[in-house]
């Protein structure tokens, strides 16, 4: 019997949270579809950045999620930020103190509530195994920052985990190529393991999302900087990255 209360307890406040985050998501599309079209956008209205700021604010308190920044963002509005992808709430969760673009891989798009949200807020989806997607994705950032100073969120790692992955280089050779400033960026959570997407179905993972609530999302920044030397800079901030990472894991006891 107390098994069966839990799950419905668990069912009615994942059904709440949904809820709450669909209205959101709703509410929001329907102000920003004159300003918006599928795969692109110009987040420079002011009232459009707002309206977006708001939905990720919404989403965050629909799964009783806070956050907590340490260190500065980049003072400049374009350019590009970079760090470890633990789950899909990192994007309303960085969404939510300023309105920005990301890359995300391409399946991203099937996934409820973020991913029709993602692909009407204009995020760049990219087919990692296509080198003409890439070749497309890096003139799409090189514009977005440089024409449309838009400051894009890339997650090297290519995909979510919980102690972090290897990244790739290649938004450090672009980065170094056109001399767009960058940023790198920690993101972690408190319970973390609750937050870690790795399970292979994101609505089962959304469902026993609310029973780890409260929940704090942990948002550490570096100093900005321009790549002198990509190879050498990817390897120190990917350094940086998982230094801060592991720390805030072995607070938990993860690592």
């Amino acid at each position: 019997m107390k098994i069966e209360t839990r799950d419905l307890r668990t069912k009615l406040l994942a059904s709440l949270a949904l809820s709450r985050a669909s209205l959101a998501t709703v509410q929001t599309g329907a102000k920003i579809s004159k300003h918006f079209t599928i795969g692109g956008n110009e987040p420079s209205d002011p009232q459009l950045r707002h309206d977006l700021k708001t939905w990720a604010q919404k989403i965050c308190r629909a799964f009783d999620v806070r956050v907590s920044v340490r260190g500065e963002p980049m003072e400049t509005g374009a350019g590009i930020l970079v760090g470890n992808h633990m789950s899909y709430v990192d994007v309303p969760v960085l969404m939510s103190m300023e309105p920005l673009s990301f890359v995300a891989k391409a399946e991203v798009r099937s996934w409820p509530i973020i991913g029709s949200a993602a692909a009407g807020f204009g995020v760049i989806f990219i087919e990692r195994s296509s080198e003409k997607s890439r070749k497309d994705t890096s003139e799409t950032l090189r514009k977005a920052i440089r024409e449309d100073n838009r400051r894009v969120v890339v997650f090297p790692e290519g995909t979510t985990s919980l102690r972090g992955l290897p990244w790739r280089a290649g938004v450090f050779k672009l980065a170094q190529e056109h001399q767009l400033p960058m940023q790198a960026m920690s993101i972690c959570y408190l319970p973390a393991e609750p937050l870690a997407f790795e399970s292979p179905s994101m609505l089962e993972h959304v469902m026993k999302l609310p029973e780890a609530g409260p929940i704090e999302a942990i948002v550490t920044f570096g100093p900005s900087f321009f790549v002198n030397d990509f190879l050498k800079d990817f390897a120190h901030w990917e350094a940086w990255n998982k230094g801060v990472l592991t720390k805030e894991l072995k607070s938990q006891g993860i690592v």
